[in-house]
């Protein structure tokens, strides 16, 4: 029986599907970053039990406290067991790419110009976006400087003239066909994924993705990438652990599955 190790949030609405169609021969485990200091140290100390660990994004929910300190003992394990770790991750610092601003010093070719919020920065909704550094499903976008307490967790961005938005999900180095439609966020509107359409991804969007992928080491991704009016692709964010559920609802992919099987 071969074990592996989901680290995740109770707001993970893609969770589930790790548990569709599930091999006989296959384990899973969930821990929660919202459970207790006390249940991250014993399950380290048994750690050797699994052959595969994925410690997905503890950012996405206000529960989560002290997760840091929750973890430590499960990456100190990972670091002296010969145990496959999901997107490579080995420290702390491994779980901030989440930062929009840790993405934008390494792949700020690809994106649009961004620099740290400051106290005396001006803001025009029309042509910039505040993004607070780390998020969950654009839930840190603020169209309003008085909501800010502390500028320097926020991003400030230039508005790219979006023709249309994609999600492409990336599995070890490969991009997965096709990417489906999402809309943008507004003042009065929240980010969803089209279901009614899904984008074939031409050689010209598979080449962009694939420069993207070059500079970074991870084993599954899912890229918010636009096409703007001027017909070039630019990267709006890369999620290190993504959220899957519509995209399974629309293409009928289960991400999930792939994912194990080709760990």
């Amino acid at each position: 029986m071969q074990k592996t190790l989901i680290i995740t949030t109770t707001n993970d609405i893609s969770l589930p599907l790790f548990f569709l169609n599930l091999p006989a021969n296959l384990q899973i485990e969930i821990i929660l970053y919202e459970d207790e200091l006390a249940k991250f140290k014993k399950l380290a100390q048994d750690l050797s039990s699994f052959k595969l660990i994925y410690a997905r994004d503890p950012f996405n929910s206000i529960m989560v406290q002290n997760w840091e300190q929750k973890i430590q003992p499960i990456v100190e394990a990972i670091n002296t067991q010969p145990i496959q770790s999901i997107d490579h991750v080995t420290t702390i610092k491994d779980f901030y790419l989440e930062d929009k601003w840790e993405q934008y010093q390494l792949l700020s070719q690809f994106m649009a110009p961004t620099k740290i919020l400051e106290a005396s920065d001006t803001f025009d909704p029309k042509i910039q976006f505040i993004k607070k550094r780390i998020s969950s499903r654009a839930k840190g976008i603020i169209f309003d400087l008085n909501q800010i307490d502390n500028p320097s967790r926020y991003i400030l961005q230039d508005k790219l003239n979006i023709q249309e938005e994609y999600r492409i999900f990336t599995l070890f180095n490969q991009v997965i066909s096709p990417a489906v439609y999402k809309s943008s966020k507004t003042q009065t509107s929240k980010v969803k994924i089209d279901r009614s359409k899904t984008k074939t991804i031409n050689p010209e969007l598979a080449k962009f993705v694939q420069q993207i992928l070059n500079q970074l080491n991870l084993d599954f991704t899912g890229l918010d990438v636009a096409l703007t009016t001027q017909n070039e692709y630019r990267l709006i964010e890369v999620n290190r652990s993504p959220q899957f559920k519509a995209f399974y609802e629309t293409t009928g992919i289960n991400l999930a599955s792939e994912l194990l099987a080709k760990s």
